[in-house]
């Protein structure tokens, strides 16, 4: 309708018609009441609805609202895809118990979930790590984060796929223990050094090869690592470390004699190997020891048995050929 102004608005009209009296007209009562604050709030309504309806369909993480029994009431197509219309609950048989599972892959309870947390604590719960067993007997890892809706009998459900990120993660871990397991069996020593340069692992061969515990290994620094090098060894040795991280060298090899527990040295023979981050900062070193004891022992003896013969031929060959063939006395 038009005002007097000429300024639209919207009105709803009421019309009652009114009996007549003896004789006369009927009579009609036209009621006219302005509704355009209401008029204006339901399109406002509905354009809200309308902007988070897209959002709701376009959005790529997973989004549904499910309610006080745990049933999805409603679910957005990145949900649907990532899990499946039997997994979301759109279809009958959904949420039986033992379909969930812990980041450690133990069974996980209904009352867990996120969803159902968020309604019966009445806060927000975030970042739950949830595994999804689906029907075919795949498991998708997701991270789940739940809010409560105002109504209180409903929650709002974020969901993020992180099924990559798990096995990456697993495999990671299932890497480390398998080389853990080398190096905890191997006759060679491991070590790993990280970025500040010192210990943060030592396996048992390297321990009890120098008669330490673990604790007093674990810790060290490099500084502290070369005071215990013989100190004929040791100006090398630095120089070398030293050398091997301003050119930042992958690989590295040194022997030299470190000390024992007892105070005594042994030969170590050390294989480095540094890896670096994309901007060329080394983030830690790898280092196999192996026992070379023996080895310089014999190589000792042997230089020593060398020396000893060249003086024997020395002396041997420097001596007058008669008194080395001079004949023995004979009796008459």
């Amino acid at each position: 309708m038009i005002r007097q102004d000429c300024a639209p608005f919207w009105a709803r009209i009421e019309i009652v018609l009114k009996s007549a009296a003896a004789g006369g007209p009927a009579a009609y009562w036209i009621t006219v009441v302005d509704i355009s604050v209401q008029k204006h709030a339901t399109e406002a309504l509905r354009a809200s609805e309308e902007k988070w309806h897209s959002l709701f369909e376009f959005l790529p993480v997973g989004v549904s609202i499910v309610d006080t029994r745990n049933s999805t009431k409603a679910a957005n197509p990145a949900l649907i895809a990532m899990l499946g219309d039997a997994e979301v609950g759109l279809l009958p048989g959904d949420h039986r118990e033992g379909r969930y599972l812990r980041a450690d892959r133990s069974p996980m309870s209904v009352e867990e979930l996120p969803s159902v947390r968020a309604l019966k604590e009445h806060q927000v719960i975030r970042d739950v790590e949830v595994g999804v067993e689906k029907v075919d007997g795949t498991i998708v890892w997701t991270s789940v984060s739940a809010t409560p809706l105002p109504s209180g009998t409903q929650s709002a459900i974020v969901t993020l796929d992180i099924t990559g990120r798990k096995r990456a993660e697993e495999a990671l871990a299932a890497s480390q223990a398998m080389y853990r397991l080398l190096a905890e069996n191997s006759s060679d020593a491991v070590s790993l050094i990280d970025a500040e340069g010192k210990v943060v692992y030592s396996s048992p061969t390297s321990v009890q090869r120098l008669g330490y515990d673990e604790y007093d290994v674990v810790g060290l620094d490099i500084s502290e690592i070369l005071q215990r090098i013989h100190p004929d060894d040791r100006a090398l040795i630095t120089a070398e470390v030293v050398r091997g991280l301003e050119l930042k060298l992958p690989t590295g090899q040194y022997e030299y004699r470190l000390m024992t527990k007892c105070g005594d040295y042994i030969w170590l023979e050390d294989s480095l190997r540094r890896e670096f981050d994309d901007t060329g900062r080394q983030i830690r070193t790898i280092v196999n020891s192996r026992d070379i004891t023996r080895r310089k022992q014999v190589e000792e003896r042997l230089r020593a048995s060398e020396i000893a013969c060249v003086r024997y031929w020395r002396i041997r060959w420097t001596q007058p050929t008669s008194a080395i063939c001079k004949p023995k006395p004979t009796n008459t």
